[in-house]
């Protein structure tokens, strides 16, 4: 199937630790650097309880920290990954002489997009046909299934199942078993807000003639310009700046991942990875099993393929909800098992494990910021005020630290500079908006992740659907029905964005006019409005610029001697974490 010089100048397999060695030494020259720092204010503080409080914060910190660098290092190796990968696969696909058949599975629950599922249908492959699984439960969403399967009735089969325990997962192994072929050497998996360009087969089947033991191509996602809400508009731009920027790298530098849509999948490699592990986060758990069975993933940076961004803010907490169930999930389920095998290079693992952890340590961010103000100045000295606080945050105040929080805090913003660098105009609106977006759900994530720890499973939440509809089986028993119960607008969640964001002006207000902690509360504040008057709100569009105007003031303020206690700079570490 591959020609043997080919083989021979291209290998899928080989890995490089340049990437992390770059990235682990810089965290650690900066934990180097500010040991020092973080003793000197241990030994300081004054009692047991600030001694204990200050070793999980500590923890928390340094954390955050690596997360910055780890952005930073990404974005820098993205422009180093290049190569000719397509321009090879290409070349030998013109000596193929019949194109391997392909099965599209478009995927929609209660979301059919006519527009999306057409781009299936207009491809310039030969040899491929479009299986709609449908699961939806909506008769007026089935039925437009049903009469755009009429209209193209010979290049279309209606696969239609219940939703039920298995998740996606389920209905992709499903599908594939009774449905799909053994004809069918590849398939690709389109979600139902996926649009694709003409191109798509032709450009990444012929990735698979490169090496056998490619298991997928994935395709770059970006955004498709169709959704119509406010929110949508004002951070689809931010998708397309950041995410390549961790895909790229990866093929070389760490564990390319299969994103669930918008992929072609070798046959071979699903049957003998034994299918979609039917779990919340089946895509990253699929690419687990792909490399414990010796296939890996390529990308195809040059096909983009549109998505939607959640229109609105409701959808996004939703997207955020499910996130950090399902990676911890996969820390939880599937990591054990990944990291023991012997077949999978230590980069690799490396690389899963820190991905993976990412997302649920936005779950450390609340008790974080709780943890700096109030309850250390306290624990320290009985007393809250800006004195107070610097006073326990004394060491921690040069000008090195000051500046390496504030910088990692800062690197998921990066791609938004260089990407917008000509567009001012969209630039700072978006680097405004995106502060109060993302210090919004500080109270959402840590309620997701001790749901998870209290239910034992993950929830999956349709963000595209109508609802937030939870597609598994009830649970059973009285405290697993509460469980289910609590979600994005749970009355829980309502109260602890509120319950901490007014914990938070009030030691802003007693700290002496803390311009940064009152910025971070009132993102928080805002939380229930947005998503009762919603994005567009005329009033909503003014407010969220608010919180990062306070947190520019507060900084310039109190760093200069001014308003305020000067270690409030510390709540901004939280960002490497939240952004993107």
């Amino acid at each position: 199937m591959v020609r043997a010089e080919e083989a021979a100048s291209f290998n899928v397999s080989e890995k490089r630790a340049t990437l992390y060695l770059v990235m682990v030494g810089i965290w650690f020259l900066i934990l180097a650097g500010s040991a020092l720092s973080f003793w000197r204010t241990f030994i300081g503080l004054d009692s047991i309880l600030a001694k204990t409080l200050f070793v999980p914060f500590t923890v928390c910190l340094v954390l955050f920290w690596f997360y910055g660098v780890y952005h930073l290092v990404f974005l820098v190796f993205s422009y180093l990954s290049r190569s000719d990968v397509a321009a090879r696969a290409r070349a030998l696909a013109k000596e193929i002489p019949s194109p391997p058949r392909v099965a599209i599975i478009y995927t929609t629950f209660n979301d059919f997009n006519r527009g999306a599922a057409s781009t299936c249908l207009n491809q310039d492959y030969p040899n491929y046909q479009v299986f709609i699984l449908d699961v939806s439960t909506n008769p007026d969403m089935r039925k437009l299934v049903d009469d755009f399967h009429e209209e193209f009735a010979s290049a279309t089969t209606v696969v239609r199942l219940q939703p039920r325990q298995g998740f996606k997962a389920r209905s992709l192994n499903d599908t594939l078993k009774t449905a799909v072929g053994d004809e069918y050497e590849f398939f690709a998996v389109c979600d139902a807000d996926n649009y694709w360009p003409a191109d798509f087969l032709s450009r990444t089947v012929p990735y698979f003639l490169l090496d056998e033991r490619i298991g997928f191509v994935q395709a770059t996602p970006t955004i498709s310009g169709h959704g119509e809400g406010k929110f949508s508009k004002d951070f689809e731009v931010a998708i397309e700046a950041s995410w390549s920027l961790h895909q790229r790298p990866r093929g070389r530098y760490g564990l390319l991942m299969c994103m669930g849509h918008s992929v072609v999948v070798r046959r071979e490699a699903w049957e003998k990875a034994g299918g979609y592990p039917e779990i919340v986060q089946e895509d990253t758990a699929f690419t687990m099993s792909l490399r414990r069975h010796g296939y890996y993933g390529l990308f195809a940076p040059e096909v983009l393929c549109g998505e939607e961004f959640p229109e609105d803010f409701g959808r996004s907490r939703r997207r955020q909800f499910r996130l950090v169930q399902a990676d911890t999930e996969i820390l939880a389920t599937q990591m054990p098992r990944f990291l023991k095998n012997k077949g999978v290079s230590f980069i690799e693992k490396l690389d899963l494990l820190v991905r993976t952890i990412r997302i649920p340590s936005q779950a450390l961010a609340l008790p974080f910021l709780l943890l700096a103000f109030p309850l250390l100045p306290l624990a320290n000295g009985g007393t809250l005020s800006a004195t107070s606080i610097d006073r326990t945050f004394s060491f921690m105040l040069s000008p090195g630290l000051v500046a390496v929080t504030l910088l990692t805090a800062a690197a998921p913003l990066y791609p938004f500079f260089i990407y917008l660098r000509r567009k001012p105009l969209k630039l700072v609106p978006l680097l405004f908006r995106s502060i109060t977006l993302h210090y919004s759900p500080l109270a959402l994530a840590i309620t997701s992740f001790v749901v998870y720890i209290l239910k034992g499973r993950a929830t999956f939440l349709v963000t595209g659907a109508k609802d937030s509809t939870a597609v598994q089986s009830q649970p059973e028993g009285v405290f697993r029905s509460f469980l289910q119960r609590i979600g994005v607008d749970s009355r829980l969640v309502t109260s602890l964005d509120i319950g901490a964001g007014l914990i938070l002006v009030w030691v802003g207000i007693v700290s002496g006019g803390s311009l940064v902690l009152l910025g971070v509360a009132f993102a928080l504040l805002m939380s229930p409005m947005m998503r009762r008057y919603g994005w567009h709100n005329k009033a909503i569009s003014v407010a969220v610029y608010l919180p990062l105007t306070l947190i520019i003031a507060g900084l310039v303020t109190s760093l200069s001697g001014g308003i305020g206690a000067q270690s409030q700079y510390l709540v901004l570490a939280v960002l490497s974490v939240l952004l993107f």
